[in-house]
């Protein structure tokens, strides 16, 4: 019953923290992948954004960063993400900006990253007016862990008796 409620909790977070975070977006920009807030337990990924309308747009791709009293910057983890102050956060540029040309009304950009390291990471895509001018900005923020952090995956075919298995089998029901 306890996972249900957390699972239920979890889902309205998502779904009402997803609106927020793109208030002031771009509406036809779409960050696919790596998804907002999302955890990635690997040392590479794809960046994979949908433009639905032609334009120039600018993609970056930042590590969050923790600058610490003696002027040295750490990776942020999930941990310290909640006790850092603005004064002390730092974007930390993770290769160069990039420029993409769009001149269909749907369009992909993708770019696999290799060799990160563990943190909180942020892809920015600006869209930019004909004068060159940042018009609006995208963000999706997502953590990236270890592949040895993995949680180990649930097993629902283990049989559960009375109560249990009733609520096991509905669950499957609705989600196969």
């Amino acid at each position: 019953m306890k996972k249900i409620l957390v699972s239920l909790v979890l889902i309205c977070v998502l779904l009402c923290g997803s609106v927020f975070a793109f208030a002031g977006a771009d509406p036809s920009v779409t960050i696919v992948s790596p998804s907002n807030e999302s955890t990635i337990y690997s040392d590479n990924f794809l960046i994979s954004v949908k433009m639905t309308k032609a334009g120039t747009y600018t993609i970056s791709l930042y590590e969050e960063m923790e600058r610490l009293d003696d002027g040295t910057q750490v990776p942020l983890s999930v941990e310290t993400l909640a006790d850092i102050d603005a004064q002390s956060l730092v974007n930390a540029a993770v290769g160069e900006p990039e420029t993409f040309v769009s001149i269909n009304s749907m369009s992909f950009y993708t770019k696999q990253v290799n060799h990160v390291t563990p943190g909180v990471y942020r892809i920015k895509v600006e869209s930019l007016n004909s004068a060159g001018q940042t018009e609006y900005t995208t963000n999706s923020y997502f953590i990236v862990k270890d592949k040895e952090a993995k949680p180990a995956a649930v097993n629902l075919e283990t049989p559960q008796p009375g109560f249990l298995k009733s609520i096991q089998s509905f669950l499957k029901n609705i989600f196969n």
